[in-house]
């Protein structure tokens, strides 16, 4: 489970579902699931310089969670500000891709504070893993990623966060292959679950309540298996 995008989040509600998909090759498409979580009253938002003196002011927790953009570049990603250097230099966790860590200068960088309309959850395949007696297997991987576009308007930035490669030789715009429908105070417990009806009405409709039901979707599935538990299943 890839959580570092949401972790932060933790209470805040869940307010419904779609899914987007895009182009992986001439035969398949890569789906997934993009939760709405509940707007604060408050609107985040404006510009933030990065450095020692805004370190300094030990910010909240949820204020390191920004969005970055390069010097020369029109694309906002969000990152997690984790750590800052006697050189000036900061680190941060990027939340595109695999998601990964990024040592930068900050003067080749604009920040700004937000707060994500959705959430990124995709399931694909990771590392092979090898379990004594038994055939070797391919991973299954949850990445949990903030979003901060209107995915309805556009769904192709869903593309750039993916772990999944669109088709880098004919890239067809991504969609929204299941529109918006509303979710209730509660999650389902997945239909397969040998506790299911111990477990009805028990999962909150929040980002630790889908956390939680991940992490007993991952543990009942820890393979990929293509057309089988893949991300269309999930």
């Amino acid at each position: 489970l890839e959580w570092r995008g949401c972790r932060h989040l933790h209470e805040t509600k869940i307010i419904g579902v779609r899914t987007v998909c895009f182009e992986v090759n001439t035969v398949a498409d890569h789906c997934a699931a993009v939760v709405d979580i509940e707007q604060p009253e408050d609107e985040v938002n404006g510009e933030v310089e990065v450095n020692a003196e805004w370190w300094a002011k030990k910010p909240q927790r949820n204020e390191y969670e920004m969005l970055m953009k390069e010097e020369g570049r029109d694309v906002w990603i969000p990152v997690g500000v984790r750590k800052l250097f006697t050189s000036g230099k900061i680190q941060v966790n990027v939340f595109t891709r695999e998601v990964f860590e990024m040592k930068i200068n900050t003067s080749h960088f604009k920040f700004r504070k937000y707060f994500p309309r959705s959430l990124l959850l995709e399931l694909y395949g990771g590392n092979r893993c090898d379990v004594q007696n038994k055939p070797q297997y391919m991973k299954a991987i949850v990445d949990c990623k903030p979003v901060y576009v209107n995915v309805e308007e556009d769904p192709s930035y869903l593309a750039l966060l993916s772990g999944v490669y669109q088709n880098a030789k004919t890239p067809k715009p991504a969609f929204v292959y299941k529109r918006f429908e509303a979710s209730g105070t509660k999650l389902e417990p997945y239909f397969e679950w040998y506790d299911k009806d111990k477990l009805q009405n028990k999962i909150p409709a929040t980002v630790d309540g889908l956390k939680f039901w991940t992490t007993r979707y991952l543990l009942s599935f820890p393979r990929y298996v293509g057309l089988n538990e893949n991300c269309q299943k999930f």
